[in-house]
């Protein structure tokens, strides 16, 4: 695609001029750098994805009268930050695979979606933290050596509900109701009911034995 304003502000008899500068100032549509004594506002060409900082040095090239591009960062001072930087909407796309390695690694964004056949996550210890969180699946299953939770309210709704514990189910609450609206069966071996001061049984008939 040609870009014709950019080939129409060049002058037939400019030739591209190329330089080292230092960066000497941060301006909000550019940088100020300077060469040999002389002060040049310029730009950054779009393939140099590097934000330039102040200190940097830098190459540039002057393409029209007063018009100067840094197009690459050089050298840098120890410790300054590196930021990779584009405007407008970027899109990374690699032909085979991609990794991505570092001593911290953060995303920083208002939104982040994955979208992808397959996401594995491997990890020694994982913490979620939100406000609200929801998990819409076909199928979820949970595998673990122990499960803890902890809430204020918990409501359950299924159409059916099978569980089944090896050892010990344990039930402790202040109050606590059950209710069918067909059948309650309790069956064991030994069944005992411990009343402390009542127990009551009342139906329209009652059976024992």
């Amino acid at each position: 695609m040609s870009n014709l304003p950019a080939l129409e502000r060049l002058a037939p008899s400019t030739r591209a001029e190329a330089f080292v500068a230092i960066v000497t100032a941060a301006l909000p549509d550019g940088w100020t750098v300077a060469d040999a004594g002389a002060s040049h506002r310029a730009r950054r060409a779009a393939s140099c994805l590097l934000r330039p900082e102040v200190g940097d040095s830098v190459a540039c090239m002057r393409v029209a009268i007063g018009e100067w591009w840094i197009t690459a960062v050089l050298d840098r001072a120890e410790g300054t930050p590196q930021t990779w930087h584009c405007d407008g909407p970027a899109r990374l796309e690699v032909g085979g695979g991609l990794a991505i390695a570092g001593a911290d690694v953060r995303i920083d964004s208002p939104r982040f979606a994955v979208r992808s056949r397959s996401v594995e996550f491997t990890a020694d210890e994982t913490l979620f933290v939100g406000e609200r969180m929801s998990l819409m699946s076909r199928q979820v299953r949970f595998v673990g050596a122990m499960l803890h939770s902890v809430f204020d309210r918990v409501s359950h709704f299924s159409r059916s509900y099978l569980r089944r514990t090896e050892g010990l189910d344990r039930v402790h609450a202040e109050h606590l109701e059950q209710e069918a609206d067909t059948l309650l069966r309790i069956s064991s071996e030994h069944t005992l009911i411990d009343g402390e001061k009542l127990v009551k049984a009342r139906g329209g008939q009652i059976h024992f034995g």
